[in-house]
């Protein structure tokens, strides 16, 4: 898997993620050849079986999909954070990747909106 990309949230951000995980080759990974992906942002994680906020896949723009909340972002500290995935193969084999550097911007309202 590779990953070399940055992205900029801010605390208090709620969006999705997507991200591209790639073999050695640079070819996408789908859904179909995995048993499970955990994807972590600070010491926030998700996978795909979780029943709240589960990690899914878009097959249509080949990106897995990581949603953050807005309490997930108001957690992180203001600097860089990474990005990782962890993918466990139908065969058993499992391998991780740094995704991307997150920066996280410092907000000066920390009310969790639409709540």
């Amino acid at each position: 898997m590779n990953g070399h990309d940055t992205l900029t949230i801010m605390q208090g951000d709620q969006i999705p993620i997507g991200i591209r995980l790639e073999d050695d080759a640079g070819e996408s990974i789908p859904d179909t050849d995995v048993a499970e992906v955990v994807i972590t942002l600070g010491n926030k994680s998700r996978k795909m079986t979780d029943e709240v906020l589960p990690v899914t896949y878009d097959a249509e723009e080949e990106l897995w999909i990581f949603m953050v909340t807005q309490e997930d972002t108001f957690a992180l500290d203001m600097g860089v954070h990474a990005l990782e995935a962890r993918v466990e193969f139908g065969d058993g084999n499992t391998d991780g990747a740094h995704v991307a550097a997150v920066y996280v911007l410092p907000s000066g309202n920390k009310e969790v909106l639409n709540q």
